[in-house]
């Protein structure tokens, strides 16, 4: 019997050897423990819509159903030739009921958007989406019939609540869950925060990249000293046969004859300016259309509209006249956000977002961010581009955006929100 003992080198192996095996444990027994969750999930979902799925039918096939009316938000009643039996979601509890049977989803799970809907060859379509943080998929309850003798009330209620799957995108962190449910119109529920070396987490931001949104930017007039700030769209919106711009802004104490948007220096086609005393139009060679609106330093969004050489204006969602412009299809050049003043043109106003329209397609949304480097401008959430300052002197912008328990979600859609780093 050999006994010599461990020398260090079989010593070192063999512990390296069991923390593997452990670790490897570790992971199984965690990988088992989510495939049992998965499946209890599971199971526990389907069984439960099944069941109601088939009461629902079972009445569909034994009775004749008369209409289909309201009983609230949510809520709507099956009109039997012979009963009345009610069908209601309840998400603050997770419930759904239908006449005097109820299921309660699990904890980690939530309702879609409520829908009813009838075929013009009368095809019924009731679909109650469920969805489930732990296991991805769409376990709703669903009912499809064809009736041409239902009459379904159009005063129904049913807006439901839009769940939708939020990824989180740790960009070059770590995060063990990337998933969260959030419920459109509602706050986001309280998002993990993921861990990188050499690098400090400050937020979720919905623009990918490393990007940072800003609540607004504004240029440097008036602040320290005269610059030439501005965005250059790279845009020509007037080639379209229609054409829509929507920007969110506010003005200061320097907002007299100033343009928020316009063609370019030498031009005078601007199809957002300040007039004297804080008076909005919408202006193309010299001549102001629409009825002016005295507005004061807060806050504020103007929305121009153009449709083959006609332009109509609102402001605060306001109606303030129409015009027409002749051939503005051929003189307006590339739109340029023009966040200075320079004598008695352009424009200095912080600027919070903005949206431009051509043929009733969005083409460009704009709102305020930094790039990683530390360059402010306007990122374009449509097609994922960043504009810089395109003139001389720089932005400025001070009140930094992130997603988090506080922000409503605004978003219909599935979507992501990306980590933003600060390198340590």
């Amino acid at each position: 019997m050999n006994k010599r003992g461990f020398t260090v080198v079989e010593l070192i192996t063999t512990v390296a050897m069991v923390s593997v095996i452990a670790l490897l444990l570790v992971r199984l027994t965690i990988s088992l423990k989510e495939i049992y969750i998965d499946s209890d999930v599971k199971t526990a979902i389907i069984s439960k819509q099944g069941t109601m799925t088939e009461k629902i039918y079972r009445d569909l096939r034994t009775s004749n159903l008369d209409e289909i009316t309201s009983c609230g938000t949510n809520c709507i009643n099956f009109v039997y030739s012979n009963k009345t039996k009610k069908l209601k979601i309840d998400s603050p509890n997770k419930m759904v009921t239908y006449d005097n049977y109820s299921i309660k989803l699990p904890k980690s799970s939530s309702f879609g958007k409520f829908v009813l809907e009838q075929s013009d060859s009368g095809i019924v379509r009731i679909k109650i989406p469920i969805k489930d943080r732990l296991v991805k998929g769409d376990f709703g309850i669903n009912i499809t019939f064809q009736s041409n003798r239902v009459k379904i009330d159009e005063d129904i209620d049913v807006p439901g609540e839009t769940s939708v799957y939020v990824t989180l995108d740790p960009n070059g962190g770590n995060l063990s869950n990337t998933t969260v449910i959030a419920t459109t119109g509602e706050k986001y529920p309280t998002l993990p925060s993921p861990t990188r070396s050499d690098y400090t987490f400050k937020g979720w931001s919905i623009i990918p990249g490393g990007y940072t949104q800003y609540e607004y930017i504004v240029g440097a007039y008036g602040r320290t000293g005269p610059g030439k700030e501005y965005i250059d769209t790279n845009l020509k919106l007037y080639d379209g046969t229609s054409h829509e711009i929507y920007i969110d802004f506010a003005t200061d104490n320097f907002y007299n004859y100033n343009t928020i948007y316009g063609s370019s220096y030498d031009d005078d086609y601007f199809e957002g300016w300040i007039y004297e005393n804080g008076a909005l139009a919408a202006r193309y060679n010299y001549v102001r259309y629409g009825s002016d609106k005295v507005i004061d330093y807060s806050r504020h969004t103007l929305d121009v509209k153009g449709n083959n050489g006609n332009l109509s204006m609102s402001v605060d969602g306001v109606s303030t006249g129409t015009g027409t412009t002749g051939a503005i299809n051929s003189n307006m050049k590339n739109g340029i956000f023009y966040l200075f003043k320079s004598g008695n043109e352009y424009g200095n106003y912080k600027l919070y977002k903005c949206k431009l329209y051509k043929d009733n397609a969005l083409v460009r949304d704009y709102i305020p961010a930094e790039k990683p480097d530390g360059t402010l401008g306007l990122y374009d959430l449509k097609n994922n581009v960043f504009y810089p300052n395109a003139g001389e002197g720089r932005f400025y912008a001070y009140t930094k955006v992130f997603v988090n328990s506080n922000t409503t979600v605004t978003n219909t859609n599935n979507h992501t929100l990306y980590a933003v780093w600060k390198k340590n």
